[in-house]
């Protein structure tokens, strides 16, 4: 990225992001859903492990993203955010990208992604760390990532 910038074009860097909670909760619904493991998970590996991998990951890739790229501007999109207000996220976005963004499109396909979906794909979604992960789990990825957690307005 700095390449890009230094040759003087205008980079932007657009870091989405989930609450890795609620991204670890989906994953377990999804291989539990399709009664197959996905996401990286080996069949030799427990359920802890596999967590142990993945926050780990996580920490990794948030460290990475919390790194200035000089000259480059970064926009923040939390996937907490678009479900709370889609329309209202792309016309942000769009605005400050000077393009046109229509999250009605988004809607109207719905039904092409439905397979892929372990809940209805909106508030069900957020939030749903706190129904369907142990204690013990939520606990690990906030021992963790809880600098991580705060940064992005997770608590």
């Amino acid at each position: 990225m700095q390449g890009l910038v230094d040759a003087g074009l205008d980079a932007v860097v657009i870091d989405l992001v989930r609450d890795p909670r609620d991204v670890f909760a989906s994953i377990q619904a999804f291989n539990s859903a399709r009664a197959y493991l996905g996401f990286g998970r080996r069949a030799d590996q427990s359920a802890s492990e596999y967590l142990e991998t993945q926050v780990e990951n996580w920490k990794r890739r948030i460290e990475v993203m919390r790194i200035p790229i000089a000259g480059a501007r970064t926009i923040l999109i939390r996937y907490e955010d678009m479900v709370a207000d889609l329309a209202g996220v792309a016309a942000h976005l769009g605005g400050l990208l000077s393009i046109s963004m229509d999250a009605s499109r988004v809607e109207a396909d719905r039904e092409r992604y439905t397979q892929h979906m372990t809940s209805d794909g909106g508030a069900g979604s957020v939030g749903r760390w706190r129904r369907d992960l142990s204690a013990a789990e939520s606990g690990r990825i906030e021992r963790t990532l809880g600098d991580e957690l705060a940064h992005f307005g997770y608590r």
